[in-house]
């Protein structure tokens, strides 16, 4: 649809050439430009005319990404309009092709005539599935109602994702499913309604119900991305949850670091944010290059020591560029060719140069299973397989609560506690069960009965 649409506004419905407008301030937006971009058709036809943003910032929420793209739109010719809100189409005349578009802006209305108008405002409820709710019944309040288990007030029908809000009951008016991973959500949703189709499992009971004035707990990041104008490929991980302006965030004093490196100019921009416990919160990238999307939306959550020391490795300048390895280009002994060149890692062994995020030792953390692998050491610490007076975690809360005091280091009185109770030997013995029953997928790390 786009690319016929596209074609059609470079020359006109009617052989006519004229302006492509493109409304709205959202990703959808400057991907679309970029489209049009890449289609050959000049810049000087494309107009994009952005919306107010409620957090006074692009949907970027970064001003280094922010400022590339513009940059991007500035050489390719295309005419940006801000703060604009589209006011009416040709002059109030109703059910006719779009050819002028006027729109209010700061100072004097905008009019641009046009041969093609993309529409990216905000995400409204169409009238043709309002009318649908509306005569099913179903209490519509701005979007369909539901409860925290999907139900809408028809028992029977269940309904999920952004046209759905929760019951004003859970005063909770900011929250709806928009805010959370959709993949998740829907794995939710099919979880509570697998019982209905496979009546071998046990039905789900009602939940108690002070917990049904609870709204659910969703924790699978969300993830953004496309190409941008300019040829870049972005990305942005981040938790999910109410967006704020990147300013803000920064102001407190729980935010944590960023680890950044590349930049704009070299097409090589990638940030990692840690929060306050040194966990992956969030991740930026923009390149020219494609971007191994799955692979990174691995890496959140994850704490940095499982990132091969991310932070000590960075603070010491062995991680100049997370697209690649930190390299020393070294002439060969003589004998060789010595226009050859040898790569040393940080460990000082010769070896082909190799993003640090590809390398052999982060393939477990890819691996589709690893999650499970996670869960099941968790389990494994908050089971009673380890036969002590008192388990790594009640010991934890008790000193995080002050009702223990720990003489000397807390860290290394835990990891004492932990050793000498055996749960490292239990966690090891998992570890390497991990990687033997995945050892067709996962070769390079070694193991029992290869070494």
């Amino acid at each position: 649809m786009l690319r016929e649409s596209v074609l059609l506004g470079s020359v006109g419905f009617w052989g006519e050439r004229g302006n492509i407008i493109v409304y709205g301030s959202t990703m959808d937006a400057y991907i679309t430009v970029n489209t049009i971009l890449s289609f050959r058709i000049d810049g000087s036809f494309v107009h994009l005319v952005k919306t107010p943003s409620n957090l006074g910032s692009s949907c970027f929420n970064s001003p280094v990404i922010e400022s590339a793209v513009e940059e991007a739109l500035k050489k390719a010719n295309v005419s940006v309009y801000s703060n604009c809100l589209l006011a009416q189409c040709n002059n109030g005349k109703l059910h006719q092709r779009i050819t002028l578009a006027t729109f209010t802006t700061d100072s004097q209305p905008l009019s641009l005539k046009c041969v093609a108008f993309f529409n990216f405002d905000k995400k409204k409820v169409d009238v043709d599935a309002f009318r649908a709710i509306n005569k099913a019944c179903l209490v519509f309040d701005g979007k369909l109602v539901i409860d925290s288990t999907f139900h809408t007030n028809d028992i029977t029908i269940r309904a999920a994702g952004s046209l759905t809000k929760y019951s004003r009951r859970y005063f909770a008016d900011q929250w709806s499913h928009a805010n959370f991973n959709s993949k998740e959500i829907g794995f939710q949703l099919a979880a509570l309604m697998l019982h209905l189709f496979d009546p071998t499992l046990e039905q789900v009971t009602k939940p108690p119900a002070e917990l049904d004035k609870l709204l659910p707990t969703y924790t699978g990041c969300k993830a953004i991305g496309g190409i941008l104008p300019g040829g870049y490929h972005y990305l942005h991980i981040s938790k999910p949850g109410i967006i704020s302006c990147v300013d803000s965030q920064k102001s407190r004093p729980e935010y944590g670091r960023e680890l950044i490196t590349g930049s704009i100019d070299k097409g090589n921009y990638f940030e990692i944010h840690l929060n306050q416990y040194s966990m992956v919160e969030s991740i930026t990238c923009l390149s020219l290059k494609s971007l191994p999307v799955s692979n990174y939306i691995c890496l959140y959550g994850q704490h940095e020591r499982l990132l091969n020391n991310l932070c000590s490795r960075f603070d010491e300048g062995l991680i100049s560029d997370f697209y690649r390895s930190f390299t020393i280009p070294v002439q060969r002994p003589k004998g060789k060719d010595v226009n050859t060149v040898a790569t040393l890692t940080a460990t000082g062994k010769v070896c082909p140069s190799n993003s640090y995020l590809r390398e052999p030792w982060c393939m477990c953390i890819y691996h589709d299973r690893f999650m499970d692998f996670k869960q099941e050491v968790r389990q494994l610490i908050e089971s009673n397989k380890v036969n002590v007076d008192e388990p790594i975690e009640e010991l934890i809360r008790r000193i995080a609560d002050g009702e223990l005091l720990v003489p000397g280091n807390t860290k290394a009185y835990l990891e004492e506690q932990f050793a000498k109770n055996g749960y490292q030997k239990l966690v090891e013995k998992t570890l390497l069960n991990y990687l033997s029953y995945n050892r067709y997928h996962l070769p390079m790390f070694a193991r029992p009965g290869i070494v």
